[in-house]
């Protein structure tokens, strides 16, 4: 199998622009390319002032409720679901969090990943629709530590999965995904279009590469659209017979836009959190500037002591007072992310353990534990897990149905979890 380079390949993309990046409806509309001056990525406006792509950007939307109707976490995606089935589009049920059909992943970690099928070692793609959309819940768990602190960050989330297979026949290609993407933005949630930025990147996966086209509102990332166009053989890169539409976006950030919360975790927790918050007492405290500011956050890239140091500093307080006022708040939307997660997890059949991604999922509860016991708090696990199967019966009834189990597993881990405690002292 050939090696390639990102870097060398976001350079080839770059400097083709106008034959991978360059969409016609985008130019009809009044777009044009500019070049970060800070990067050097290359991004689409309507703003001639704007000399930076939207990574640099602030979140402007914070605290401005951009529609005047109130829109829950599931009321989102079913307007989005409306749009793409009025435009052609199979809506089709989610697949398990677990990926027992592709081999090489244990968790389904995006919705493209519903449709990977191994024939002879190489991946091919499967779609049961084409075009369709799908909600897919899926579980990561590489940023377990931003989870509760940036506002954003999650280790089960639902990708809004636009897809099509494109044979120059049948689906579609580029310029019909993001007019799609542009509509559902300006006519479905009314927003400007001189909100919308449009960032050049590209994903490579370990088979497979394309060019991308992430669109932003307002500094936040709300899609991606990934145009898979070649694979990675032993003989080197081809050209693929059936490109694929890879657009995946994020319900929870388009939830979090519209309703404009302080962080994400309020829309798309919003039940579970009420009981959260009764029986903790936390409060969420009026620091709109903090906010907007930690949405940045990441532990991967950052120092986060040295960058709340800096925070605090701006907002005039001490590193001690922001931490008593936001510690307990980041736990209480960590242990309503874990439990959805556990809940996901366990209904599809994988139960915490030792080993695999049954490891994951005893690292989540034992954080939630921890949490829990760090605090003093005498939360019900269970009560957070049913909160959500209700919140989430429209995605699927099943939930509901596994909550005897939950429990039984929330019990035998709580016990498992005090004589590892036990034994550490």
């Amino acid at each position: 199998m050939v090696s390639i380079s990102k870097d060398e390949l976001r350079g080839k993309f770059s400097r083709d622009w106008e034959k991978y990046y360059k969409i016609d409806f985008l130019v009809e509309q009044g777009f044009k390319r500019k070049v970060c001056k800070v990067c050097g990525r290359g991004f689409w406006t309507l703003d001639e002032e704007r000399e930076t792509c939207p990574d640099h950007d602030d979140y402007t939307f914070i605290g401005r409720k951009h529609l005047a109707e109130e829109l829950s976490y599931v009321d989102v995606w079913k307007k989005i679901e409306k749009f793409f089935v009025n435009n052609g589009h199979e809506s089709i049920k989610r697949y398990p969090v677990v990926a027992r059909w592709y081999p090489p992943l244990f968790f389904t970690v995006a919705s493209i990943v519903d449709f990977y099928r191994l024939e002879k070692g190489k991946v091919v793609f499967e779609f049961p629709a084409n075009p369709l959309i799908v909600p897919q819940f899926c579980l990561r768990f590489k940023d377990l530590q931003n989870v509760g602190v940036t506002g954003r960050h999650y280790t089960c989330f639902v990708m809004i999965g636009q897809h099509s297979l494109f044979n120059g026949t049948h689906g579609y290609w580029k310029e019909r995904t993001i007019e799609l993407d542009y509509r559902l933005l300006t006519e479905v949630f009314k927003i400007p279009p001189e909100r919308i930025v449009f960032n050049e990147d590209l994903w490579l996966g370990s088979g497979a590469f394309g060019y991308s086209l992430e669109y932003f509102v307002d500094g936040l990332e709300l899609g991606n659209a990934v145009f898979t166009e070649f694979l990675i053989t032993e003989s080197g890169v081809k050209e693929m017979k059936n490109k694929v539409v890879d657009m995946g976006a994020g319900l929870e950030r388009f939830s979090w836009f519209l309703n404009g919360s302080l962080t994400s975790y309020e829309v798309t927790f919003k039940e579970p959190l009420s009981y959260l918050k009764n029986v903790t007492g936390v409060k969420i405290p009026d620091l709109i500037d903090y906010f907007k500011m930690a949405g940045k956050l990441n532990v991967d890239e950052y120092d986060v002591l040295k960058s709340k140091k800096e925070i605090a500093s701006k907002l005039g307080v001490s590193v001690e007072e922001l931490g008593k006022m936001l510690l307990p708040l980041e736990a209480v939307y960590s242990i309503a992310d874990h439990v959805r997660t556990l809940l996901f997890a366990i209904t599809d059949g994988v139960l915490p353990s030792n080993v695999g991604g049954g490891y994951n999922l005893r690292v989540v509860f034992r954080r939630a534990m921890s949490f829990i016991d760090k605090f003093g708090w005498d939360v019900d696990l269970v009560k957070v897990a049913e909160l959500t199967a209700k919140q989430l019966e429209y995605f699927d009834e099943e939930l509901k149905e596994h909550i005897d189990e939950v429990s039984e597993i929330f019990e035998v881990e709580k016990k498992r979890y005090k004589n590892a405690r036990e034994r550490a002292k």
